[in-house]
């Protein structure tokens, strides 16, 4: 693919302090460090993806002016798998911004695996930007990562590790 349509994912680059936590952060978690934003590519040359007000959307081009350089994942979907994963974005949106999905990470990375905490982070309704991309495929039946992983369990390193184009 060499034009994004609705529905794919994109990455980018989170600028400042906080995006050098994330970074150093995928770096630990063995997923190198070049991206560290996911977003779904959604209709009318917006993005939607999680934000720490909630998940919403924004304009493509404000995307690209906040966080520079962008690339897609090159996922192969059927065009009706693609309007299935556009048509759960509304349900997403608002849905709050976790930071104890960090914590959660790093414990998992470290080895430390919680069937309580998984639980809580799936129930609780807050997602990190990767984990929002994987549960809107996820709940439009289309499984990216066959290892088993859930959602909760993908960093913008994961989605980074597939096939790219710019």
């Amino acid at each position: 693919m060499t034009t994004p349509k609705p529905g794919t994912i994109g990455l980018s680059i989170i600028r400042g302090r906080v995006g050098l936590l994330i970074r150093i952060g995928e770096f630990l978690n063995g997923n190198g460090w070049t991206y560290t934003h996911t977003w779904i590519l959604a209709e009318d040359d917006q993005v939607f993806a999680a934000y720490p007000g909630g998940a919403s959307y924004q304009s493509l081009a404000s995307e690209i002016a906040m966080r520079g350089p962008i690339a897609y994942v090159d996922i192969p979907v059927t065009d009706n798998e693609r309007a299935a994963v556009l048509a759960e974005l509304p349900g997403l949106a608002g849905t709050p911004y976790s930071y104890l999905e960090y914590l959660a990470l790093a414990a998992r990375r470290l080895g430390v695996r919680s069937k309580r905490l998984d639980a809580y982070i799936a129930s609780a309704g807050h997602m990190i930007c990767s984990q929002l991309a994987a549960e809107a495929y996820r709940r439009a039946g289309v499984i990216i990562f066959k290892d088993g992983r859930l959602p909760q369990d993908v960093t913008p390193g994961d989605f980074a590790s597939l096939p790219l184009y710019k």
